[in-house]
Formats: C-alpha cells, sequence, structure tokens
C-alpha cells in the first residue's frame, strides 16, 4: 500500500464522517429522482437526503443479482441515516423495477454498469468534485468495475470516487475442481481506491489476497478485510444466525470505516489501466456444468491432515480404493444438504473397497462434533483449519468433490452440492471399482509428488 495523498477538501468533507457517533435523528423521507439512460430507458433512484441538505458527497449503493431484499433495505435505511448528518446523502439505483427485469445475473449484467455510469454523469454535474462511495455487493462488484473503466477510457482519469466491494464476486463462473480460478479480465484493468470486504465463511476468502493482487496489477490502491464468523449475503440471508444479525446492524459503521481508509486515495488522478484482452469478454457468464465430469488438472496432489482426535492422515492410506474426497463446511448449505447421500452411498458400497473422505474448511473440533452430533456420518472427517490445502487441491466453490480411483489418480470433479446416490454417479463408481489396484508404491513420504 502506497502512503496516503494529501487530501484537502476531500479531507474536510470525510471527517465529519468519522468524528459521528450523533444521536439518533428522525432523517427526511427519501424522494425518487429519474434519470436517463443511454438507450432511452429511465432509471428510478431513491435518494435518501442528507442533513443538512447541503450534500458533502454520496453513496451509491447498488443492488446485486439477489435485488433489494427487505432486510438489505434496513442496512441501506441504516447507513443513510448514519451519513446523513455529515452531509452525505445516498443513492439506490432501482433497475429491476424501473427496466421491468426479474432479479438475477443475466438481468444485472445488462443493467447494473450502465445504471451506475448514469448516476455517475448526474453526480459529475451538479457537485463536480464532491467524493462519491459505491458500495457494490456479490456479482454487482463486476458492474462497478466495468461502470469505472468505461468512464475512464470515456471521460478521462477517475478523481473522488472509491469502491467499497462486499463479498466481490468477479469470477468469470465457478471454476472446474482442480483448475485455477479465473477472474474476469476487467480486474486485472481496473485502476480505482478499492476497498475489499469478505465474511470468512466463504470460499472466496481462500483467494482473497490474490484478488487484492490481481486488483492491484491494473494500479488500484486496495484494502482488504475479513469478517469472521458470518457466511457471504449475512446482511440478507433467510436463515442468518444471531452473529450474522448483529453484524448486519453493524455493517454501517463498517462501511463508514471503509470510507475514511479510501478517502486518502481518491483525489488521485486514475488512468484506465491497459487492456490485456477485449473488453467484450469482462462481463462474460460461465455456466456451471452439472454432475460428475472429468478431472483435467494437476495429478499427484497431497493431502495430510489431522482427523478429530489429532491423528494424521494422507491419502496413501486409502491406496487400493476408490476415494470420494470432500470439501465442505457445516455452515454451508449445499454441503448439508447432500449429506444424506453420502451416507447412504457409504452404506450401499459398504462391502467394496470404497472411502468417502470429508475434509472440513476452518471450522474449530468443538464446531465439528456439535455438527455430527446433529448429522451422524459413517466416513472419516478431517481438518483444514487454515485452508490450505484447500488453496492446493484449488477449491473454489463449497463443496468440492474429487473422484480418486484406487491408483490414486484423480479422475472425476465436481463443484456444488450433489445426489450421490444418482444412478449415474453410482455407475461410474461401480466402474471405477473394477479397475485393478496396482501395487503400492514404498516410497519415503517426503518423495511424494506436491501439488501444483
Amino acid at each position: 500500500m502506497t502512503n496516503p495523498l494529501p487530501v484537502r477538501h476531500l479531507a474536510s468533507a470525510i471527517t465529519a464522517l468519522f468524528l459521528l457517533i450523533l444521536p439518533a435523528w428522525m432523517p427526511a423521507p427519501a424522494a425518487e429522482r429519474i434519470i436517463g439512460l443511454p438507450d432511452g430507458d429511465e432509471l428510478t433512484v431513491e435518494i435518501h437526503p442528507a442533513n443538512p441538505p447541503a450534500a458533502a458527497g454520496t453513496v451509491v449503493w447498488l443492488p446485486s443479482e439477489h435485488g433489494i431484499q427487505p432486510a438489505e433495505r434496513e442496512v441501506v435505511t441504516a447507513l443513510a441515516r448514519s451519513v446523513a448528518p455529515a452531509g452525505f446523502e445516498l443513492w439506490l439505483p432501482d433497475y429491476y423495477s424501473s427496466l421491468f427485469l426479474p432479479p438475477g445475473s443475466e438481468s444485472l449484467e445488462r443493467a447494473a454498469a450502465p445504471a451506475l455510469l448514469a448516476v455517475l454523469e448526474t453526480l459529475r454535474h451538479r457537485h463536480p468534485r464532491q467524493p462519491v462511495f459505491v458500495v457494490a455487493a456479490n456479482k454487482a462488484a463486476a458492474a462497478a468495475l466495468q461502470s469505472l473503466r468505461q468512464w475512464q477510457q470515456n471521460d478521462g482519469p477517475l478523481r473522488n470516487i472509491g469502491l467499497i466491494l462486499l463479498n466481490p464476486d468477479v469470477n468469470r463462473g465457478t471454476p472446474t475442481p482442480g483448475q485455477a480460478l479465473r477472474y474476469r479480465p476487467v480486474v486485472t484493468m481496473s485502476n480505482a481506491a478499492i476497498h475489499l470486504i469478505q465474511a470468512e465463511k466463504s470460499p472466496w476468502r481462500l483467494s482473497l489476497h490474490r484478488l487484492a493482487e490481481a486488483l492491484g496489477n491494473g494500479g488500484s490502491d486496495v484494502f482488504v478485510q475479513r469478517l469472521a464468523g458470518v457466511r457471504d449475503r449475512f446482511w440478507f440471508r433467510p436463515d442468518a444466525d444471531g452473529a450474522e444479525e448483529a453484524l448486519s446492524r453493524r455493517l454501517p459503521r463498517i462501511i463508514i470505516a471503509a470510507m475514511r481508509r479510501l478517502a486518502p486515495y481518491m483525489e488521485k488522478p486514475r488512468q484506465a489501466a491497459p487492456a490485456t484482452r477485449p473488453d467484450g469478454e469482462t462481463m462474460i457468464s460461465t455456466k456451471r456444468e452439472r454432475g460428475l465430469t472429468l478431472y483435467r488438472g494437476a495429478q499427484g496432489r497431497r493431502l495430510a491432515l489431522p482427523d478429530l482426535d489429532g491423528r494424521r492422515h494422507d491419502l496413501s492410506d486409502w491406496h487400493g480404493k476408490v476415494v470420494l474426497l470432500n470439501f465442505w463446511a457445516g455452515w454451508c448449505p449445499p454441503c448439508v444438504h447432500e449429506l444424506p447421500s453420502m451416507v447412504a452411498l457409504k452404506r450401499q458400497l459398504r462391502d467394496a473397497p470404497f472411502e468417502i473422505v470429508a475434509v472440513n474448511l476452518g471450522e474449530s473440533v468443538d464446531e465439528i462434533q456439535a455438527f455430527l452430533a446433529r448429522h451422524p456420518v459413517n466416513f472419516p472427517v478431517l481438518r483444514d483449519a487454515t485452508g490450505e490445502t484447500a488453496r492446493q487441491w484449488r477449491v473454489g466453490a463449497y463443496p468440492t468433490s474429487f473422484l480418486i480411483d484406487r491408483n490414486g489418480k484423480i479422475r472425476y470433479g465436481l463443484a456444488g452440492g450433489h445426489d450421490w446416490q444418482s444412478p449415474e454417479t453410482v455407475r461410474r463408481i461401480r466402474s471405477l471399482l473394477e479397475q485393478p489396484a496396482a501395487l503400492q508404491p514404498r516410497l519415503p513420504k517426503q518423495s511424494a509428488a506436491t501439488s501444483s
């Protein structure tokens, strides 16, 4: 991270925000404004006014592919109330209702980037030098990056705009098991002041620093913040637990703290980073293959982890057996949903040379044992406390599974939950069981092939 730049008027605009913890006040009601879009459509923007009305800056909340959820609206309203006494408006563009689009990834990719550009243009004409903080979650993060890059290409250097990205999904689809995660090209072509906020209970936290590095390659100044004990979308999950509900109430203060960190870096004029591939690829959505797919990653990946009693295990412990290696977490709904079919599969193949090895990601022994008391299993459970093994196996989604033959070769992979008793899955496993197992080579542990 570079040293902070002089902030001049921007500092005075932001300072009031961070002296704030003011008594509750009765805000003025939100108003609506209609903004024209380049294609002739009209965008409705919900505006929460500042108090006093002479605005010092603007927060723009960009809705994600999930639409504007009721619980999310509560967070937005609380954030508007928190920043209003410092002279900040909050703008909420509703491109789904304006364009009669259902929430979803395709609608987001059509509407979000043009809508944000129109909002930024409107704000620039009203207050050319006032700061704008764009808050974007999940797939809306990619739309925000694309908007800023298009701004730089059309209108020159970017100033006084900062990005706060919540659980950013800027990937080119769910990665195939064993393959490297691929970011959308706009990631390495972005040059902005960016603050990343990532929930710990998410597969994306394993690659958070890699994302920060990729953004930095385009010239961006990047802050990274992890939020412990919560899942993606914690602020509007219908199944939010107590910790997630509590953090949702704190989210406005977390965002304000991110604004403070970004402020010194926002006056720097930022040119668009050079394109490394056509911009047309930036918003491509990659569809995930369903079911078991042939594994095309590196072989020889290592696995050496403890079980819940602290005994260490290696993949060689199960040489001669077909192994279903499953990376999971107790807070992951698809992991929980597929668990009964895994238990039934193990029971169905109890007389065959077959084993399921479940690798828990990042939870404590007590948490795992409490989970297994509610969901008993009939196969070994190992702990990947740091996530390092998941990184080596290039796990990009929870759950992720690998099917390994009797000679230790990875044959199939699958990202996401699955019915492990489906006829096609059982047929493929039985086909691997029919293949003979070679004698296990007697090599010292340190001579085993390493992952790539």
